[in-house]
């Protein structure tokens, strides 16, 4: 493995899809989960309806929680591939900004 990072920031930004996707796929099977404890909490009454209603409000806020990670995830991953690109451009720029420098002192025989 050389020393060098190399980044292919497309590849970046399109893991960064990914994780958007696999959140809303994970969003989306919780809250049919969700749904489903809803419709059987009316067969529970006393102390075992009021337990499972306190861990299915624990579960959605797990559920909201991993969600929320997986989007902030997704974020960094677009943000950096985006600052790749702004670094391999600005480094570009000033590569060909000394190639010129040095271009011009060499016609003038400097």
């Amino acid at each position: 493995m050389g020393d060098n990072l190399q980044v292919d920031p497309v590849q970046a930004r399109v893991a960064g899809e990914h994780v958007d996707t696999h959140a809303t796929n994970f969003l989306a099977g919780h809250a049919a989960a969700h749904e489903r404890i809803a419709t059987t909490q009316s067969g529970f009454i006393g102390e075992s309806a009021a337990a499972l209603a306190e861990l299915t409000e624990h579960w959605k806020d797990e559920t909201a929680a991993h969600h929320r990670e997986l989007c902030e995830h997704a974020d960094k991953l677009r943000t950096a591939a985006a600052k790749y690109e702004t670094t391999d451009t600005d480094a570009g720029a000033t590569i060909e900004a000394s190639v010129a420098d040095l271009a011009q002192r060499m016609s003038m025989g400097m």
